[in-house]
């Protein structure tokens, strides 16, 4: 037997066992507290995210309560206009409206017969038959007009009593520039013959538009 191995005694046998395994052990040691910060960093973080989800969840669910209360205001009849024989049918209405989507891919602008307005006068009920009107917010167009949903009766003797609906169409511009529209169902609206789209299934956008009061009631800013 060598020399050296008379030499080792049992305390140094596992001496150098420790020393082997010493090494090992910090390296672990030394992860696991970089992982455990790692992780340490992202609880708060992950927390924030989620509070901030919630916050805005409630916040368009306001939006969205405000936008169906004031939809039910529309619910009420509409008032016949002094001029109702200047009513536009159904037909000639919708027509109109293409000719502004076109006027407004071509020229960036509104024909000059579109009426603009502040959202209060849009929503308020004093259209006048034959009158279009407009209100932009950002990139979203809402226009307006009284349409007569009754078909002349050529036979009558009297003017046909005219049925009159809203007819109003959302205009909204794309990323790539290009307006596109939408059917705004609403209470006594006229049939939709385009893609059709709820106010209370886009608040955000819908609720810019309310007036101030309806605003006001619904709590949301």
């Amino acid at each position: 037997m060598a020399q050296w191995e008379w030499l080792v005694t049992e305390g140094h046998v596992r001496a150098a066992r420790w020393r082997n395994i010493a090494l090992p052990m910090a390296v672990i040691g030394i992860a696991a507290i970089l992982v455990g910060a790692f992780f340490s960093t992202l609880l708060p973080s992950a927390a924030l995210s989620t509070q901030v989800a919630e916050s805005k969840a409630v916040h368009v669910n306001a939006q969205r309560a405000a936008i169906i209360a004031f939809m039910r205001q529309l619910e009420a009849p509409l008032e016949t206009p002094e001029n109702a024989e200047a009513l536009p049918s159904f037909a000639d209405g919708s027509t109109r409206f293409a000719g502004v989507l076109a006027a407004l891919n071509e020229s960036g602008r509104l024909p000059r017969d579109i009426e603009a307005v502040n959202r209060e006068a849009f929503w308020e009920g004093g259209w006048q038959a034959g009158t279009a009107y407009s209100v932009r917010r950002d990139r979203t167009i809402l226009i307006g007009q009284l349409v007569n949903l009754a078909r002349p009766d050529p036979n009558a003797d009297t003017e046909t009593t005219p049925v009159l609906a809203r007819q109003v169409t959302l205009l909204r511009r794309g990323d790539d520039r290009e307006w596109r529209a939408y059917c705004l169902a609403l209470p006594h609206g006229a049939p939709c013959t385009r893609a059709e789209i709820y106010a209370e299934d886009i608040p955000r956008t819908m609720y810019s538009f309310l007036p101030r009061a309806a605003r006001r009631a619904g709590g949301a800013t």
